[in-house]
Parts: structure tokens; C-alpha cells; sequence
């Protein structure tokens, strides 16, 4: 009999199904889309959220496996269970900013009940171990695992060679805008949420692109000479999407150092770092890379390699088939049978 997973996202999309006809389980999906009124009116969709999160506390009892995306998600729903139930597994488990007061102290009492949880990187181990009184034994670093990025054919933000530099958590595009102002002769495409260049005096080598689809951002990207990714300091654990997609691009990749992002970015074999702050560092790796191509596309090449031996879609399906083996005792035979009837 298959495993039934109950999984619960932040998502707002319902047609976003995680998973689905990848794994040997049945799936049951609870999502933040407003259900009423005054959840599509709320600014900020705490409500959708407490909603969420007491529903799947509630369906979880008659699944297998309860599987959260996002500490507040995780953190909320658990709350709700009040006591252990089926396995949790905490997916996606990531910070931009560490907690603080009440919810710190609501993540320390719940999140230790939870099963397992699911880190892009070696530092949120050890981080969110000390941070919320969790066993490291029971967290798990997994790469970030996607299918390759789809690419739009939309037409170029700017003609000729460019780099560029996208997202929006833990950015530092202050010290971006300041090396950029220094290499009036190097364009860039910045793609950002408005609040992180508000205040900025951006020059005019620097063209800015916010809120706009998915497909066009991967578009920017694959046209670029390669991608700069300026981090706050040095325990930054966000970025790993934006450095992946760039990856499966073939796009060489400049970041600030962080020990968040140290099982992707290699120095000098699939990335190169600089000191966070330094604007005087920044603007010489950015000219020198610019100055030499062919090295530009060696690193890329080396982060595309990468990209496919561990960040795929396929390495995440073999680590959630590999938990349902832990916690369920036939699942690996169910998982042939489908394979020998497939």
C-alpha cells in the first residue's frame, strides 16, 4: 500500500504539486491560497498561514508522513499538533534573519519534536543545531535539486555582453552598485526586489529589472557573461537557487564569501569569492573576470558539471525515497514493484 503524504507549503499556487507521480506515495496538499475574504485581503497572510498550518495538523493524523516547507510553516504546524504524531519532515528549512523573542522561544519548545529536517547547506547545520536545541543528528544537508531552469525567449534587456546579478535574500547590492560605479565601461542587468536598491544611487551602466516572470530572470541570466552574487557577510545561507540556475546555465559566478554557500562555490574551480564589504575587491574580480573570457566559461563549465552531478530534481526524488525506506519497512519493495510494472 502506497505511503500517503501530507505536505504543506507557504505556496499560494495551487496547481504547485511537490513531487507528485515522482515518488511511490499519494499526495494530499494544503497551500496558503486564500480560502476567504479576509485572507485575500490581509496584507501580510498571517491568518492564511495559521490556517494552513492547523489544517495539516489536523489531516496529518490520518497520513504517513507530514512533510512542512519553510521554519514558520514547520514551526506553526507543529505548534498545532501540540504533541508527536506521524513523522515530520521540515523541508526547505531556511532564514534569511534568525528569530528573535516570543518566536524564538515558540521554535526552541516545538521544533526538537520535529522528525527531520531538510538544510542546502553544511553552516544551517550547525547553525540551526545551536540555535533552536536541536539534535545535528536529525538535520540533513541536501543540494538544492531542480530540473534545469527553463529559459524564455523574450528579447534581450541589453544588447551585447553584460553581467548580472539576481535575487533578492541577504543581498548587498549597495557594495554591487558602488563596483559597478567604479567600471563605468562594464553593463550590468540587476534583477531585485525594490527594497533592496531603495536609497541607491544606481548608475547608468547598470540596468534594473524587478518583479518580473521567472522564465525572463532565467533569460537574463543564460545571456550573461556570468553572474555576481553580493552577500551581506560571511554567514549568509541564502542564494543557493539563484547560484544552481546560474550554474545550470554555464554561468561562471563572483560571491561574497559566506559560509553558506561553501558546498556550491568553490574558489577558483567553480566560482570565485571576495571579502564581504570590500568594494576595492569586488571591482577587480568583476574586471579581471570580464577581461577574460575564456576563463569566464571554464568556470561556468565546471559549475554546469556540478549543477548536474548533485543539484538535480532526481538527487532530491532519491533522497525522499531513501526517508520513506527509513520510516516505512516495505517502501523499497513498493518502489520496485512500480518500477518493474513501469
Amino acid at each position: 500500500m502506497r505511503p500517503k503524504i501530507l505536505n504543506c507549503s507557504q505556496n499560494t499556487n495551487p496547481a504547485w504539486r511537490w513531487l507528485e507521480g515522482k515518488v511511490a506515495a499519494d499526495f494530499e496538499y494544503v497551500d496558503m491560497q486564500p480560502r476567504n475574504w479576509l485572507e485575500a485581503r490581509l496584507r501580510k497572510p498571517y491568518l492564511a498561514r495559521y490556517r494552513a498550518a492547523a489544517e495539516a495538523a489536523r489531516k496529518s493524523r490520518s497520513a504517513d508522513l507530514l512533510v512542512t516547507h519553510s521554519p514558520a510553516m514547520t514551526t506553526w504546524t507543529e505548534a498545532f499538533r501540540r504533541a508527536p504524531g506521524v513523522p515530520h519532515l521540515a523541508f526547505s528549512f531556511n532564514f534569511t534573519k534568525l528569530p528573535t523573542g516570543a518566536m524564538l522561544k515558540l521554535m526552541r519548545s516545538v521544533l526538537p519534536r520535529v522528525d527531520r529536517f531538510v538544510v542546502f547547506s553544511t553552516m544551517e547545520r550547525r547553525l540551526y543545531a545551536e540555535t533552536f536545541g536541536i539534535d545535528p543528528n536529525r538535520i540533513d544537508v541536501v543540494y538544492w535539486g531542480v530540473r534545469p531552469p527553463e529559459v524564455g525567449d523574450n528579447p534581450p534587456i541589453v544588447e551585447g555582453d553584460y553581467l548580472c546579478a539576481v535575487g533578492g535574500e541577504g543581498r548587498d547590492y549597495r557594495l554591487l552598485v558602488d563596483a559597478l560605479r567604479r567600471l563605468p565601461h562594464i553593463p550590468a542587468v540587476v534583477v531585485a526586489r525594490p527594497h533592496n536598491l531603495a536609497g541607491l544611487d544606481v548608475p547608468g551602466n547598470v540596468t534594473v529589472r524587478t518583479n518580473i516572470p521567472r522564465s525572463e530572470v532565467h533569460g537574463i541570466i543564460s545571456r550573461s557573461r556570468f553572474m555576481v552574487l553580493p552577500l551581506l557577510h560571511t554567514k549568509v545561507p541564502c542564494g543557493h537557487v539563484t547560484i544552481v540556475s546560474a550554474m545550470y546555465l554555464s554561468k561562471a559566478i563572483i560571491t561574497s564569501a559566506s559560509d553558506g554557500i561553501t558546498d556550491y562555490v568553490f574558489e577558483g574551480k567553480t566560482g570565485l569569492m571576495v571579502p564581504p564589504g570590500d568594494v576595492t575587491a569586488l571591482a577587480e574580480r568583476i574586471r579581471e573576470l570580464w577581461e577574460d573570457p575564456a576563463r569566464s566559461e571554464r568556470l561556468g563549465a565546471a559549475g554546469q558539471a556540478f549543477a548536474h552531478r548533485h543539484c538535480s530534481e532526481a538527487a532530491t526524488i532519491d533522497y525522499v525515497n531513501r526517508y520513506l525506506g527509513s520510516i516505512s519497512p516495505n517502501y523499497d519493495n513498493l518502489v520496485e514493484g512500480e518500477r518493474g510494472v513501469a
